[in-house]
């Protein structure tokens, strides 16, 4: 079973064109962009924690997006050649937190974006980890799948946190653990189902490059190859079904 895709020849790992792809999806959105400081890159001391452990009671909550009942989205872009932005950057696609009540259930697709000096090596499991970064901010809840994330944010003395807050510890939270990366983006797609869902084709295929999917493997020539035996036994077929209907769907554009 063989299927094409986009491919860098540089280097194994590489999604430029999955980001640039992204942002020709961006483009014709409504979206808000914000320039942040750019965080100190420094280890994490013995006291950080790996995986956010927060909790947000549901009486609680004043903003939840990605519940499992509802659409959620998660993809990791890694990059040594394109720059992900000029600047460290968060964008929000779609209301923020503080605009949304505590009874609605809003859809979330989130999109990290990371640009790495030449000849950094990106430890994989540091990079598996993030989306479930602490984020040390009082009132934000995070629960993340391979995949899929769920927010759930409380009212704090300030308010409702804001995705803008979010997204700056989320990026924060990169640079201590990745000294070698030079540049950085998080987007937040909270505007509809539909948005969102739209997500879920670069994400596959962004966890395709970074060897998640063992019976799947990209050759040079930019080919996914398949070495299950079945695919009526195989875990990856909703994967490897998925990369078939975006290259159909290619075709027909």
């Amino acid at each position: 079973m063989t299927a094409t895709l986009p491919a860098s020849r540089s280097r194994p790992g590489e999604m430029g064109a999955l980001i640039a792809e992204l942002r020709d999806w961006l483009r014709p959105l409504p979206a808000v962009s914000r320039a942040i400081p750019r965080p100190m890159s420094s280890r994490p001391s013995a006291s950080d924690s790996t995986v956010s452990t927060s909790m947000v009671l549901a009486s609680d909550t004043a903003a939840e997006l990605g519940h499992p009942r509802t659409e959620s989205a998660w993809c990791t872009l890694l990059t040594w050649e394109a720059a992900p932005s000029p600047d460290w950057r968060v964008t929000v696609v779609g209301p923020d937190a503080p605009a949304l009540r505590a009874q609605d259930r809003r859809p979330l697709g989130v999109a990290l974006i990371l640009g790495f000096a030449h000849g950094f090596e990106a430890d994989p499991i540091v990079v598996d980890r993030l989306p479930f970064l602490p984020l040390g901010l009082p009132g934000v809840m995070v629960r993340s799948v391979p995949g899929r994330t769920w927010l759930r944010l409380a009212s704090a003395q300030g308010g409702c946190p804001s995705l803008f807050a979010v997204g700056a510890a989320w990026l924060e939270g990169c640079a201590r653990r990745l000294a070698g990366l030079e540049q950085a983006e998080i987007l937040f797609v909270t505007s509809s189902e539909q948005d969102v869902l739209a997500l879920r084709p670069i994400g596959a295929q962004a966890r395709l490059l970074a060897g998640e999917h063992r019976k799947l493997a990209l050759t040079s020539g930019g080919d996914v190859e398949c070495v299950a035996e079945s695919c009526g036994t195989c875990e990856d077929k909703p994967v490897c079904d998925g990369l078939k209907d975006i290259l159909a769907r290619r075709r027909r554009a």
